[in-house]
């Protein structure tokens, strides 16, 4: 009698941890869904916002299931949109530098950007890039955006050491750019954008650039005194 007391009473305890765990689970879904309700369409979402609500997995879940239910768009692993949906063009996406920031922000790394892109953001290039490649401390991937794609490019640290926002986009962008690809055009362009950049920044920054692209820039500042 006493050990069918014990398996009753332990079938009623697993029901009620069930039970509890299930309004839990559901308190949590409407956290989260509250919080997204005031968010703009078009929003990045990632699980670390939603961080004080519950524990990583019932967000996961909550997250799994608004995407089920249509009201999110999951980009990748960890990263969902708001949609902003157009009546003619169907879903609207966020910028690549937004989810890439996202991203960024999610692994807790650092991105820079390079090739094309960097070149583009500093007005060096007129050519509008589809893929948007970064430098990165964290896990080297390729991220499909529609069409599109986000590539993060693993990186040693050294590559980080540059502090100005001028000169950390201009270091690799000539990098990518080429010894060979200097014309008069591009020079006078890199003597405006130096020019904005905090001297003794600059100077710092240089030392951790190649040698033919720190003897380039030194030889423009010459130039332009």
């Amino acid at each position: 009698m006493l050990f069918s007391q014990q398996i009753v009473i332990i079938i009623c305890l697993n029901l009620y941890f069930r039970i509890e765990m299930a309004k839990q689970s559901e308190s949590i879904q409407k956290a989260v869904e509250n919080r997204i309700n005031r968010m703009r369409n078009g929003t990045v979402v990632i699980p670390r916002q939603f961080s004080r609500l519950g524990t990583d997995v019932a967000i996961r879940t909550a997250l799994q299931r608004l995407c089920a239910q249509k009201k999110l768009v999951r980009l990748t692993a960890g990263v969902y949109l708001l949609p902003k949906k157009d009546p003619i063009l169907g879903f609207i996406y966020p910028s690549l530098e937004e989810i890439a920031e996202a991203i960024a922000k999610r692994d807790g790394a650092k991105i820079r950007p390079t090739g094309v892109f960097a070149l583009n953001q500093l007005g060096l290039s007129t050519q509008v890039p589809t893929n948007h490649v970064y430098i990165t401390n964290g896990q080297h991937r390729v991220i499909k955006v529609g069409k599109a794609k986000i590539l993060f490019k693993h990186a040693a640290p050294k590559k980080f050491e540059t502090k100005g926002k001028i000169s950390s986009l201009l270091i690799p962008a000539l990098e990518a750019l080429g010894k060979d690809h200097l014309t008069e055009a591009v020079s006078n362009k890199v003597k405006e954008l130096i020019a904005k950049e905090k001297p003794l920044t600059l100077e710092r920054d240089l030392q951790s650039a190649p040698g033919w692209v720190r003897k380039y820039i030194m030889d423009l500042q010459k130039k332009g005194k």
